[in-house]
């Protein structure tokens, strides 16, 4: 994520529902400056060789929101 700017804002943790279904077991919520930069990085050379690793490590959801500037 570092050569596209991304950091980690949220990883791990206790997570406690508030509403709605039960609460996952972990949240994982990183910060990069553009929709452009996370598509970037998600469609990197270095994702796409950690991308089977990760998804034999885990059942996952994942989303590009775009939110607001700092």
């Amino acid at each position: 994520m570092q050569p596209f700017g991304g950091k980690y804002l949220v990883r791990g943790g206790r997570v406690v529902a508030l509403d709605g279904a039960a609460a996952p077991k972990r949240v994982v919520v990183s910060v990069f400056e553009s929709v452009d930069k996370a598509e970037a990085w998600r469609n990197s050379a270095g994702w796409k060789e950690l991308e089977p690793i990760r998804a034999k490590a885990a059942k996952t959801r994942a989303y590009i929101v775009e939110g607001v500037a700092n």
